[in-house]
């Protein structure tokens, strides 16, 4: 009995010992199912996805369909950018821009020269000969004399009949009394037949996706994606 008095604080220690060790086992034997259990269920899912989508009833519990749940979404990541989940992929993309080349009708339907945006509209004449005449230019009206300034022209010659303007570039134009002046600019008016939408284009300007690069009185010069086209008047480009 003395001994075991003696020898009592080394058995207290070796008790101590031995519960703390079984209490490691325990924890590590749970652990171990947990994730046998775990890894049992991650090896069967696709098979049961499999099976479901090919319409053979499983078994398969809420916590295995939260699962597959989670599996999907994991795999859907690898495809895209977690941040823009509705961003198109480049294949998607291509395939828009190529539905929407195909998919656009244009017609060109006339082509011309632009009229000047002045009008010799009314005049005075005095008995000394001099002549005021009114200009229209775009909304506004204006009464110019020989030598006037009026927006971006100068008024070189001015009779009954005409005025000649200059302007900041320094040509020269006619304008006729009450006649239509044209410019030696083309353009053209063209229409998407899909939309119905007509629109009229110059040179360097961009419509339904095309660039113009250059308008001749037969066709219009266009680009898109790297391709050049010859948009006939009257006809009808796909």
């Amino acid at each position: 009995m003395k001994e075991i008095y003696k020898n009592l604080d080394k058995i207290i220690l070796i008790f101590t010992v031995l519960i703390f060790l079984t209490t490691i086992l325990v924890i590590v034997g749970k652990t171990a199912a947990v994730n046998k259990n775990i890894l049992q269920r991650l090896i069967f899912l696709q098979p049961e996805r499999q099976s479901h989508q090919a319409g053979i009833s499983t078994d398969v519990s809420a916590e295995n369909m939260f699962l597959v749940n989670i599996k999907s979404v994991i795999n859907a990541s690898n495809k895209r950018d977690l941040f823009s989940p509705f961003k198109n992929t480049p294949e998607q993309a291509q395939a828009f821009s190529n539905n929407t080349f195909n998919d656009t009708l244009i017609e060109v339907l006339e082509i011309g020269y632009q009229p000047l945006n002045v009008e010799y509209r009314g005049r005075i004449t005095f008995n000394n000969g001099r002549v005021v005449a009114q200009l229209n230019i775009g909304n506004d009206s204006y009464l110019a004399s020989l030598g006037a300034k009026i927006v971006d022209y100068t008024v070189e010659a001015l009779d009954e009949n005409s005025v000649g303007l200059r302007n900041d570039q320094g040509k020269l134009m006619i304008v006729r009394y009450r006649k239509v002046t044209y410019t030696d600019e083309l353009t053209a008016t063209v229409k998407e037949l899909n939309s119905k939408t007509k629109i009229k284009i110059r040179k360097d300007s961009d419509f339904f996706g095309f660039k113009v690069l250059d308008i001749t009185p037969e066709y219009v010069l266009v680009s898109k994606m790297g391709q050049h086209l010859k948009l006939e008047k009257g006809t009808v480009q796909k």
